[in-house]
């Protein structure tokens, strides 16, 4: 969490909302701002966004291990662009390249 997060009622508020959502409406959302990354379209908002998406998925049970967080933010840096997130079985998410990305929601069941 950044310095400036701590204490944020609106930063709380909105990794609260994410933490009660279900994994495949997170893997959604890091969809969205995963597509954002790939074309270079962010913004203060999205950037603020994605730190509490990031914090949420921090706090939650989801193995994110896989994935780097760069300033606070789940990053695509050094990866071969485009490429989204995937949630494989339960709980865990990873990085896929676009040629196996079916839909935003990027759920492949049964596969570890």
């Amino acid at each position: 969490m950044h310095e400036y997060d701590v204490g944020d009622e609106n930063f709380e508020r909105r990794v609260t909302a994410y933490l009660e959502m279900n994994p495949v409406i997170m893997v959604a959302a890091l969809n969205e701002h995963a597509h954002a990354m790939n074309h270079g379209a962010f913004n203060q908002t999205i950037f603020f966004d994605l730190r509490c998406l990031t914090e949420a998925l921090t706090r939650s049970e989801l193995d994110i291990s896989g994935l780097e967080i760069v300033n606070h933010k789940i990053s695509l840096q050094g990866q071969i662009k485009p490429c989204y997130f995937s949630l494989v079985g339960r709980n865990r998410i990873e990085l896929i390249h676009e040629a196996t990305f079916v839909s935003r929601y990027g759920v492949r069941m049964g596969v570890s």
